[in-house]
């Protein structure tokens, strides 16, 4: 028998952390090289850890990103709140968001609520489509869904992604991988103008495997599919969109 688990409820890992760095980018809460804290944290009894024992101090918003790193988006998300971004999420086109925000946590933006394959996709591509100033269902000014999607094309990664670097040469691509706790799931979704991927691998049962990492498995497959795609275009930067802000050349505040 076939199991559909392109419908299938599964832990997001670190897809959803590009949706509250766009949601920050539009409050003000947030600018691209806005310094933020990736150091040993705890919040109440929760003490959150990156994927890697190590902390970078400061680092820019966009690089933190990017590297996915956890203690930024935690403080980001204690920052925003959780009951605005859930209601980010449900207007993004998510519908499995249906606990309360205290049942959630912090946790929520490194895995702590699920989703499905389908509607992770097609968030990805609206984001995209804003980006490129279609109508798309999203909550986000265009203006911010290009700058998140530029930062997913163009940042820094993590050492283990870095190999993936030079891809980026011969075709631009906005993508991001993500983990969930205990290797259950193992995702990677990477969108052009014209293209949307998305790859899970994982088991069925939800048993974990300390092999399934998204780096060394979905990732490859994300590219080998967009090797053998036509070359796509970029969406131009919306000028109209952006205005120009004077800020410290040290902390980007």
């Amino acid at each position: 028998y076939a199991v559909d688990i392109i419908q299938a409820k599964r832990s997001s890992g670190s897809l959803l952390k590009p949706f509250l760095y766009a949601a920050m980018l539009d409050s003000g809460e947030l600018l691209p090289d806005q310094l933020v804290i990736d150091i040993p944290t705890r919040i109440g009894s929760y003490r959150p850890d990156n994927n890697i024992p190590k902390y970078s101090g400061l680092v820019p918003a966009s690089e933190a990103l990017t590297r996915s790193l956890n203690i930024p988006a935690i403080r980001e998300l204690q920052i925003f709140g959780l009951n605005r971004f859930l209601d980010i999420l449900k207007k993004s086109g998510f519908t499995t968001f249906t606990r309360s925000a205290d049942d959630y946590g912090l946790p929520l933006i490194l895995g702590g609520g699920e989703i499905t394959m389908q509607e992770g996709a097609r968030a990805y591509a609206n984001l995209m489509n804003k980006a490129c100033g279609y109508n798309s269902i999203s909550p986000f000014s265009r203006g911010s869904a290009w700058l998140t999607i530029e930062t997913l094309a163009t940042g820094i990664r993590p050492d283990d992604e870095a190999n993936w670097q030079s891809y980026m040469n011969s075709k631009k691509i906005a993508w991001k991988t993500g983990t969930s706790n205990g290797n259950r799931d193992a995702w990677a979704i990477g969108v052009t103008p014209q293209y949307t991927v998305a790859v899970w691998i994982g088991n069925a049962s939800g048993k974990g495997n300390p092999d399934l990492k998204s780096v060394s498995t979905s990732a490859p497959i994300l590219f080998d599919i967009f090797s053998t795609l036509p070359q796509t275009t970029w969406p131009d930067m919306p000028q109209e969109e952006l205005l120009p802000q004077l800020v410290c050349a040290h902390s980007g505040y």
